[in-house]
C-alpha cells in the first residue's frame, strides 16, 4: 500500500518530514485496524544516530503520530520527554532517557528485541508518568534507574539486567516482571504496587531490595529464584502473597551472613551513610533482614505452608544471632574506625598517672588475696608429697609473676583498653551474651529445630561422652586411690583449667569476649574452690574433666570434614552400644541416683562378700573403734547380714580409723590405748583385704560424689537435647 503524499492531512505531512530526515528509502508506514479506528504508523528502519532533542520537526511528530524504529543498530543516545506513541525493534540503543514532560501522560513506550549497549546506564526515568511501558525480550548490559515515575502498566518480561535495576519510590498500576535475569542489584524501595504484580520464574543473582513496597493486591512470586538473601522488612501484603516454589540459594548461616556483610559493606560505602558508626549498619542490616524473614513466615504460615516457613523461621533466628553478635561488639573495627579508636586510646594519655595508681591499687589487692589464700590453705601442705608441694609452690609462683607483669606500672596500651572495656561493660551484655550463646547451641546441635538427624547424632554424642568420661575417671580414681596420690586431684584441676583456657585462647577469634570473660571468671572460681578445699577436690576435678569432654565433643561435632563426621559418629555408636549393655540408666536422665544405695557402696559389697567371718568380725569392732581384734567375741552366720549392714552404716567411721591406721606416724595422734592400736596396726598392715576395703570405701565415696555432681550437668544437657529431639521431630512429623 502506497501512501497519498499529496493529501494535506497531519499524518502524510509528517510523513514527508520523516522521509526528509531520515531518506525516503527508509521511511514506511503501516495502517493498524482497531475496534473503533484504523491507526497509521511511521516505520523507520536502519537508521542511525538520531538526535530528537535538537531535532523540533521530529518533536513535534512524536508527540502526534505512532513511530516504530526497526532493525537500528546504532542509536545511540536517545532523550524523548514528551512523546505519544513510540517503538523500538531489534534496535541497538546506548542509553534511552525520559525526563518529566510537558505533557500530563505518555501513552505507549514498548521496547521489542532491543539491546542496550551503553555500560553506565541504558534506561534513565525520572519523575514521569506512563500509560504503557513494555520490554520484551531485551537485553540491558548496564543500569536501570527509575525514579519517582508513575505507570499505568509496566511490562518487563523476559530481560536479561546485567547492571543494577532501580525503580524507587514509583507506583505501579498493573506490573509484570515474568520469566526476567537480573544479574544485579535490584531496588524497588518504597514503591507501591496497586493491582496485581508478576514476578513469576524470574531469577535475582544479587541483592533484590523490596523493603517498604506495598502490594495492594496479589503479589505472585511463584517460582522466583533468589541466588543472595533479599530484603522484605516493612512489606505490607494487603492480599495473598504468592509464594509458592520461591527458592533461596543462601540457606546456611555462612550464605546469609556473607549477603547481610555484604549488603551492610554497600550502605557503608553510600554517602547517606559515611559518618553513621559501623556497628549501627551492621545491627540495622541484620535487622532489616531478621524482619524481613519474619514477614516471609508469617506469610507462609498464613497460607499453610509450614515446610518453608520453618525454614524463614530457621533464617530469623540465624539474623537475630548476627544482631546479638554485632550488638556485643564482637565485629572487629574497620581501617576508619579504628583509627578513631586509637585516636581515643592516645586521648586518654592524660589519664596515665591515674591509670597507674589504679593498677598499683589492683596490684596490692591481689598480693594481699595471694597471702590469704597462701595462710588458708598451710594446713593442706601436711598431705602433700614432696614433689607436689613443690609443684604447687612453682604453681603459686608463676600465677604470682604472671600477674606482678600484668598490673606493673609500665606504660601499656593494651593496659588502657582493658580499662577503658571495663568502664564501657554493661550488666545488660551478660544477658545479651547468654541469649546469644543460646542461639549459637541450638543452631549447631539441631539448626534450629528442622534438621532431626543432627540433633538425634548431637543426643547419641552426647550420652557416650558421658560414658566415656565416667570410664576414664572411674579408672583414673581407681589409679589415685592405689597409688595413695589423693593430692594429685588439686594439681590436675588447675592444669585442667589451663587446657580450658588454652582452648579458648586458640580460639579467640571465633569466641566472643564475654565469653573469655564468662570462662575466666568460672576458671577463677574454680581455682578459688579447689585449693582451699581439698577434701572435695576430686569432685571439682571430675567436673572439670566432663566439662572438657563435653567441649571437646561439641568441637568434634562441628567439624565439617567428612573423616571427623564418620570418626565421631562411629565411636559415639560403639560407646552408645557400650553404654546400653553396662550402665543402661544413663539413656534415662531423670532417675533418681540419690536414693541407690548400691550405686554408693559397690565397690565396698565386693570387697566385703569376699571377706571370711573372721576379716568380718574385726572389721565390725573398727567400725566401734574398738581396736582389740584379738577379742574372743564371736559372731555366728546368723549375724553375718548384720555385721554387713553395721559396717556399711558406719563406714566413714571404719573410714577414719583405716586413716590412722595406714597413715604415718597416726601413733603421735591416737588418744586411746597405744599398746592396742599398735598390735592393731601390725594385724591390719599384715592383710592386704583391709587395704582393699579401704581403698574400696574412698573410691566409693570419690566416685558417688562425682558421679552425682557431673550427673546433674548432664541432666541439665540430656533435658536440652530431649527437648530439641521432641520439639524437631514434631516438626518434622508435621511436615
Amino acid at each position: 500500500m502506497e501512501l497519498n503524499l499529496n493529501k494535506s492531512d497531519n499524518f502524510v505531512q509528517n510523513h514527508k518530514k520523516l522521509q526528509e530526515i531520515f531518506g525516503d528509502n527508509k521511511v514506511k508506514f503501516r495502517n493498524e485496524i482497531g475496534v473503533d479506528y484504523t491507526k497509521r504508523v511511521h516505520i523507520v528502519q536502519d537508521v542511525d544516530q538520531i538526535n530528537m532533542v535538537k531535532n523540533e520537526q521530529l518533536q513535534d511528530i512524536l508527540q502526534q503520530d505512532i513511530i516504530e524504529f526497526h532493525e537500528c543498530k546504532n542509536l545511540g543516545y536517545v532523550l524523548i520527554n514528551d512523546f505519544k506513541n513510540i517503538a523500538f525493534k531489534n534496535c541497538k540503543i546506548e542509553i534511552f532517557e525520559s525526563r518529566k514532560s510537558d505533557t500530563e501522560i505518555k501513552e505507549n513506550l514498548t521496547f521489542l528485541d532491543c539491546e542496550f549497549y551503553s555500560m553506565n546506564e541504558n534506561i534513565v526515568l525520572n519523575s514521569t508518568n506512563f500509560k504503557n511501558i513494555i520490554f520484551k525480550d531485551c537485553i540491558f548490559n548496564s543500569s536501570i534507574k527509575i525514579s519517582g515515575s508513575k505507570f499505568e502498566n509496566f511490562i518487563f518480561e523476559n530481560c536479561d539486567v546485567n547492571g543494577k535495576f532501580i525503580a524507587n519510590d514509583c507506583i505501579f498500576e498493573n506490573a509484570n516482571f515474568k520469566d526476567s535475569h537480573f544479574y544485579d542489584i535490584v531496588n524497588l524501595k518504597n514503591s507501591i504496587f496497586k493491582n496485581n504484580v508478576y514476578f513469576n520464574n524470574s531469577i535475582f543473582n544479587k541483592f533484590a531490595d523490596f523493603h517498604e513496597c506495598e502490594f495492594k493486591n496479589t503479589a505472585s512470586f511463584y517460582g522466583v529464584t533468589f541466588c543472595q538473601t533479599p530484603n522484605f522488612s516493612s512489606v505490607s501484603f494487603d492480599k495473598k502473597a504468592i509464594l509458592i516454589n520461591m527458592a533461596f540459594n543462601s540457606k546456611t548461616f555462612d550464605d546469609i551472613k556473607r549477603d547481610c556483610d555484604e549488603e551492610a559493606k554497600n550502605r557503608l560505602n553510600d554517602d547517606k551513610h559515611t559518618n553513621k558508626p559501623e556497628q549501627e549498619i551492621y545491627t540495622k542490616v541484620y535487622s532489616d533482614f531478621r524482619s524481613s524473614f519474619a514477614l516471609l513466615k508469617h506469610t507462609l504460615n498464613s497460607s499453610g505452608n509450614l515446610i518453608d516457613a520453618s525454614n524463614h523461621h530457621k533464617a530469623e533466628l540465624y539474623c537475630k544471632e548476627m544482631e546479638l553478635e554485632c550488638s556485643l561488639g564482637i565485629k572487629k573495627y574497620t581501617a576508619k574506625q579504628q583509627n578513631k579508636q586509637d585516636m581515643y586510646i592516645q586521648r586518654t594519655d592524660k589519664q596515665d598517672i591515674n591509670i597507674i595508681r589504679f593498677f598499683k591499687f589492683i596490684k596490692f589487692i591481689i598480693l594481699v588475696l595471694i597471702l590469704i589464700l597462701i595462710w588458708s590453705i598451710k594446713s593442706m601442705f601436711n598431705i602433700f608429697r614432696n614433689t607436689a608441694k613443690f609443684i604447687l609452690y612453682l604453681l603459686l609462683f608463676t600465677i604470682f609473676t604472671i600477674l606482678l607483669y600484668l598490673f606493673s606500672t609500665k606504660k601499656c596500651a593494651w593496659k588502657r583498653k582493658i580499662l577503658i572495656s571495663i568502664n564501657k561493660l554493661k550488666i545488660n551484655n551478660f544477658t545479651l551474651w547468654f541469649d546469644y550463646m543460646v542461639l549459637y547451641l541450638y543452631r549447631n546441635t539441631s539448626n534450629h529445630h528442622t534438621n532431626l538427624n543432627k540433633i538425634f547424632n548431637f543426643t547419641i554424642l552426647m550420652i557416650a561422652t558421658y560414658g566415656l568420661n565416667l570410664l576414664c575417671t572411674y579408672n583414673f580414681n581407681s589409679f589415685v586411690i592405689q597409688q595413695g596420690m589423693e593430692a594429685i586431684y588439686t594439681i590436675l584441676s588447675i592444669i585442667l583449667i589451663g587446657c580450658l583456657a588454652i582452648l579458648v585462647a586458640s580460639n579467640k577469634k571465633k569466641i566472643h569476649l564475654l565469653s573469655i570473660r564468662a570462662i575466666v571468671f568460672l576458671s577463677l572460681v574454680f581455682t578459688m574452690i579447689t585449693l582451699p578445699l581439698q577434701h572435695i577436690s576430686y569432685v571439682t576435678f571430675g567436673i572439670l574433666m566432663y566439662g572438657l569432654f563435653t567441649f571437646l565433643a561439641f568441637y568434634l561435632f562441628m567439624q565439617k570434614s567428612k573423616i571427623a563426621i564418620i570418626i565421631t559418629k562411629t565411636v559415639s555408636y560403639v560407646i552408645l552400644v557400650s553404654v546400653l549393655l553396662i550402665h543402661p540408666e544413663l539413656i534415662n536422665p531423670t532417675l533418681n541416683i540419690f536414693n541407690k544405695e548400691n550405686m554408693q557402696n559397690q565397690l565396698l559389697l565386693e570387697e566385703i562378700n569376699k571377706a571370711n567371718y573372721e576379716i568380718l568380725s574385726n572389721l565390725t569392732r573398727l567400725s566401734f573403734r574398738d581396736c582389740d581384734l584379738k577379742s574372743e567375741t564371736k559372731f555366728d552366720e546368723g549375724s553375718i547380714i548384720n555385721q554387713r549392714e553395721i559396717i556399711i552404716a558406719n563406714k566413714e567411721t571404719l573410714e577414719n580409723m583405716f586413716d590412722l591406721l595406714f597413715a604415718p606416724k597416726s601413733i603421735d595422734n591416737f588418744t586411746g590405748n597405744k599398746d592396742d592400736f599398735i598390735k592393731t596396726k601390725t594385724i591390719v598392715e599384715n592383710q592386704d583385704i583391709y587395704l582393699k576395703i579401704y581403698n574400696a570405701i574412698k573410691l566409693d565415696k570419690i566416685n558417688s560424689q562425682t558421679y552425682k555432681s557431673t550427673y546433674i550437668l548432664y541432666i541439665l544437657v540430656m533435658i536440652l537435647c530431649l527437648y530439641s529431639l521432641t520439639k524437631t521431630a514434631r516438626k518434622n512429623s508435621v511436615m
